[in-house]
């Protein structure tokens, strides 16, 4: 298999930053590991030569479970609007109440 092949182009000289996808790392992947943007690449490399990680596959441990504590677990903000409600008068809610969350909420 040519794995020259599978990365993105290198964006043309003179393209929008904005518009241009990131350059890959080419090399063939090893185990189950994906092929990375060489700005990863790099990033995973200087993460393993500080001596914190031993290999890649320890720096991708770590992301994915900091990842899945960003993502899963209840933040400390949620917690306080979740206790707030749970804290406060009952009200009644009508079409007009519905309207403004509704409406209030369409706005984010």
């Amino acid at each position: 298999m040519d794995w020259g092949k599978l990365g993105t182009p290198r964006r043309e000289r003179g393209a929008n930053k904005e518009d241009a996808q990131p350059e890959l790392d080419n090399r063939p992947p090893t185990g189950k590991m994906a092929f990375m943007t060489v700005a990863l690449t790099h990033l995973v490399e200087r993460l393993i030569h500080t001596g914190r990680y031993a290999d890649e596959g320890d720096v991708v441990r770590e992301a994915l479970r900091v990842l899945e504590h960003q993502e899963f677990d209840e933040s400390p903000a949620l917690e306080a609007a979740l206790l707030e409600g749970v804290r406060s008068p009952h009200q009644t809610y009508d079409s007009a109440v519905l309207e403004r969350i509704r409406q209030t909420a369409g706005a984010y």
